[in-house]
């Protein structure tokens, strides 16, 4: 998006998102799939703090909803871990007026209906439920993919699943394990298990793009994009260093 090229205001910010989610061509599923970089992320919570004195104005709240929902989710992508605790962001929400909090949660429930975000089943008008679409949308953090691709590769060849999750355990960083503390273990195995079947369709039966978004329509566009790429590039290089082989 390039919040930096020219000088934005909160509410240009705000708009400029809000084109973003009506934009269908965009094909927007997670609210991580927008292409918002570290730096735009640093610059959008900077302005976004402004709003921290307006907690406890609803009318503020409602009028920037796009741009605390997108703060929110790519805190969770870059922002500082000990500050994105989950615990630390209940608190902070338990800590408000009874009222204050039922209407902030209200209000950012209403933007995932009005706009047809996915909720993945959960009730969003309750703070756990809400916590746990944050971190639905936050999805798999870019430079910790490819990380998950080659162990997705490697569970090629085990037998026992259990062997597959464990590895998953041991291998999670610090961020991608942060953000499935928000979506609950349960749903973290699920979702996992899921991506180990594109991962299966992509890397065995060459499924393209295209049938891979429209077979799974409620994974990030953006993961499916970056898996395709990983494994067209893993094949090149297998049939490159075959070609060597033949030639030695």
């Amino acid at each position: 998006m390039n919040l930096l090229q020219k000088p934005l205001s909160l509410l240009e910010i705000e708009e400029m998102l809000e084109n973003e989610f009506r934009d269908d061509q965009k094909g927007i599923r997670i609210i991580g799939d927008l292409d918002l970089t570290y730096e735009d992320y640093c610059f959008l919570e900077l302005k976004a703090k402004g709003l921290q004195r307006y907690s406890n104005n609803m009318v503020m709240v409602e009028k920037y909803r796009f741009v605390v929902l997108t703060t929110w989710v790519f805190a969770l992508r870059y922002g500082n871990l000990d500050k994105i605790n989950m615990a630390k962001v209940s608190k902070k929400f338990t800590s408000l007026q009874q009222h204050i909090m039922r209407k902030s949660i209200h209000i950012i429930s209403e933007t995932f209906d009005e706009f047809g975000l996915n909720t993945y089943g959960q009730n969003t008008y309750t703070l756990e439920g809400l916590l746990t679409a944050i971190g639905l949308h936050a999805g798999i953090p870019t430079n910790v993919q490819e990380r998950l691709f080659t162990v997705l590769e490697e569970s090629m060849n085990y037998q026992d699943m259990n062997r597959f999750e464990q590895q998953l355990k041991f291998d999670l960083e610090p961020r991608l394990s942060m953000i499935f503390s928000y979506v609950g273990s349960k749903m973290t195995r699920k979702i996992l298990l899921e991506y180990r079947d594109i991962f299966l369709e992509c890397r065995l039966n060459n499924v393209n793009i295209e049938q891979l978004l429209e077979r799974y329509m409620n994974v990030s566009k953006g993961f499916i994009e970056n898996l395709v790429r990983w494994c067209e590039e893993m094949d090149y290089n297998n049939t490159h260093s075959q070609k060597q082989l033949m030639y030695k």
